[in-house]
C-alpha cells in the first residue's frame, strides 16, 4: 500500500515513477556432509523516478522576468529567495535600513 501511495503522489506532482520488487535467493548454510544448501529469499525494492527536463530553463527565465517586472513596478530590489525582514525587527536589532 505504501508503494502505491508513493507512486500516486509522485505521479500527481509530475514525475514518472515505477516500482519493481526483485526477488533473489541468498545461500545461508551448506551442509558439508550432504551437500545441501539452505537458502533464503531476499527482496530488493527498485524504484525508477524520472521527470521532464525540457522546459526547466524556460521556467527559470519566466521567474526571473517576473521578478524584474515586480522590481520595476515597486521600485524595490525584490529577488527570488531573498529574505524579507520587517522594519520593526530591523529597528529592534539596531540594524541600518
Amino acid at each position: 500500500m505504501a508503494v502505491s501511495m508513493l507512486i500516486d503522489t509522485l505521479s500527481d506532482r509530475g514525475f514518472s515513477a515505477s516500482y519493481a520488487p526483485v526477488r533473489s535467493v541468498l545461500p545461508e548454510r551448506v551442509d558439508l556432509k550432504t551437500g545441501e544448501v539452505r537458502c533464503r529469499e531476499v527482496v530488493s525494492h527498485v524504484f525508477r523516478i524520472t521527470w521532464d527536463t525540457r522546459n526547466v530553463r524556460d521556467q527559470i527565465k519566466t521567474m526571473e522576468i517576473a521578478a524584474r517586472v515586480a522590481e520595476a513596478a515597486t521600485g524595490t530590489d525584490t529577488r527570488i529567495s531573498q529574505s524579507f525582514i520587517p522594519d520593526h525587527i530591523l529597528e529592534a536589532e539596531g540594524a541600518p535600513r
